[in-house]
């Protein structure tokens, strides 16, 4: 991503986006997983670029299953489209039976206590993260957002009324990413308390994969951990 996204940014506001040319930009390395090459490989920032630039479609599919479905939207769509892809095997999410809907949020776990929403390859961990919190009696409503840019504005006002409470969590930095979209969304359509769980206006560091989640709160432990937290201060 640092050479999909990062370098060539001026080029692709200028020369794509600007005259809404049908372009699809999927190279892979997104978020923190890029084999130790530390923070000047790691792009935490490319949903804040993306979605902020007028025109550009932003997924950020969660799995194999998904990604191979987003990946042919993306090709038959006229106009230009950022497919935020990462390094890797992922932890599967979906079934066979999973279709992918442009624009459309899935609830990938039901619950009461806390909605907790995510997207990509952080929403498995995520639902792992719900697992943990459900032995500790903490039902978790999860919602996975594909679709970055545009919002389904129902399926999120709609989470958080479930619970009143919400989280987004992302692998990448806090600001401008989902937890901004989400935040944004929810003061204009359903005032709701939004904690943000990702990177703290912070560079990435090189380390094995496990470490990185673990530093930035963002392994299933980690945010199961987090979460309790929050929901033990709210109680």
């Amino acid at each position: 991503m640092a050479f999909a996204v990062v370098r060539p940014l001026d080029q692709i506001r200028v020369l794509i986006a600007q005259p809404h040319l049908n372009v699809k930009i999927t190279a892979g390395y997104a978020g923190l997983f890029t084999g130790r090459a530390g923070k000047t490989h790691q792009v935490v920032d490319d949903i804040s670029i993306m979605r902020a630039m007028p025109g550009m479609v932003t997924i950020s599919p969660a799995d194999d299953v998904e990604t191979v479905q987003v990946l042919r939207w993306a090709a038959a769509h006229e106009g230009p489209v950022y497919v935020r892809l990462v390094r890797g095997a992922t932890q599967r999410l979906f079934d066979g039976g999973y279709r992918f809907e442009f624009g459309r949020a899935v609830v990938v776990r039901e619950g009461r206590d806390v909605t907790l929403v995510s997207t990509g390859a952080e929403t498995p961990r995520v639902v792992d993260a719900a697992e943990l919190l459900a032995g500790q009696g903490i039902e978790a409503h999860v919602l996975h957002v594909p679709t970055l840019k545009p919002l389904d504005v129902p399926a999120i006002v709609a989470a958080a009324e479930r619970t009143g409470f919400v989280v987004t969590v992302e692998e990448h930095t806090v600001i401008g990413g989902l937890g901004g979209a989400i935040a944004e969304t929810l003061s204009e359509h359903r005032p709701t308390v939004v904690r943000r769980l990702g990177l703290q206006d912070v560079f990435g560091e090189s380390a094995s994969n496990d470490d990185l989640l673990d530093l930035y709160g963002l392994s299933a432990t980690r945010v199961a951990e987090q979460v309790a937290a929050l929901h033990r201060a709210r109680s």
